[in-house]
């Protein structure tokens, strides 16, 4: 490169490389750790005492799109029941996410019905869910960047980011394998009103989740 003209920085290098991988190399990481940890842990949106969530839902899996409605339903002890149905009616899967121990698939639709598949979706659910904290103990950091307190947890081989907002809700989510990054999460909401929405994406593969909140009245709609 010289001659004035600009360099491409390593980073760029390497993407331009790993075209394969998107760009998902996570060789360099913007945090520190963060010594005033006090033993904190980041809260869940989805609270064991707080009945269902029901989202509008739409998956985009490769060339194929699915839209519907999405129940999850707390059972206490970070148990989550979550089912997906169509716009018209049809069950497309039904999980059940425990704490310490494997998801059970009650029933998947045949089109989602392939091992990857499944596990992928079982994944990108418990992450939001955040049922399996508690089996581990996180490490504390801070986001140079942003100042975000961010809690890092080690589980299966992979490395789990929460960033989180005042409240102690994550706002953003991030997992890692090696150093690659697998997917991230945003997610939205307010502690006093709760979750709004999510948008969940993959880096290496053509899998998206959109989540949006449908808050359900509990009083008499005006005439």
């Amino acid at each position: 490169m010289g001659n004035g003209q600009p360099g491409i920085c390593k980073m760029s290098i390497i993407c331009l490389l790993l075209t394969n991988i998107s760009c998902s190399v996570a060789l360099f990481q913007d945090y520190r750790p963060n010594s005033g940890y006090e033993g904190k842990t980041p809260v869940s949106w989805f609270q064991t005492d707080t009945g269902h969530y029901l989202f509008n839902t739409k998956v985009d899996v490769m060339k194929n799109h699915f839209s519907g409605l999405m129940v999850v339903k707390a059972n206490g002890n970070s148990n989550y029941r979550v089912v997906m149905i169509t716009e018209t009616g049809l069950k497309i899967l039904d999980m059940e996410f425990f704490p310490d121990r494997e998801v059970m698939v009650h029933y998947v639709m045949e089109a989602f019905d392939r091992k990857a598949l499944i596990k992928t979706l079982s994944n990108d659910l418990s992450l939001i869910l955040m049922n399996k904290l508690s089996l581990e103990k996180p490490f504390s950091l801070t986001d140079k960047n942003t100042g975000d307190a961010v809690y890092k947890y080690k589980y299966d081989g992979e490395r789990i980011y929460y960033h989180l907002m005042e409240s102690g809700h994550p706002h953003y989510v991030r997992q890692i394998r090696g150093i690659t990054n697998k997917v991230q999460a945003h997610i939205y909401g307010r502690a006093e009103s709760g979750i709004d929405s999510i948008s969940m994406s993959h880096y290496n593969f053509n899998l998206k989740i959109s989540l949006y909140r449908i808050i359900e009245e509990t009083g008499h709609a005006d005439q």
